[in-house]
């Protein structure tokens, strides 16, 4: 076993969850700020009232806390697995494919 190649592969699948993270926090909020406009847009064009409108801003809203913490909640768990390969790597085990360590991803 190739020590710097089981390296490699623990920051190529580090890459891969943070890039992973990246894009969904970036999905989550652009969501949430485009929903936000729509719903400030109707509430200005008097097509929704002002109370529908705080409604809808208060439901945006905590539907947008509910998913980025999950967002961060996986993202956490996928560092606890990186650590796991990395303690992993100090006893000499051998590291799953790449494969294998992108299903153990959240």
């Amino acid at each position: 076993m190739d020590k710097e190649v089981e390296l490699v592969k623990v920051q190529v699948f580090a890459d891969y969850c943070h890039t992973n993270f990246t894009f969904r926090s970036s999905i989550v909020v652009s969501g949430f700020v485009g929903l936000l406009l729509v719903d400030l847009a109707l509430a200005y064009q008097t097509l929704i009232s002002w109370l529908a409108f705080y409604v809808v801003t208060a439901f945006i809203a905590i539907v947008f806390a509910i998913t980025l913490a999950k967002t961060f909640r996986d993202y956490h768990a996928n560092l606890a697995q990186i650590q796991v390969f990395f303690n992993k790597l100090e006893k000499n085990e051998p590291l799953p494919t790449l494969k294998e360590m992108r299903k153990a991803t959240k």
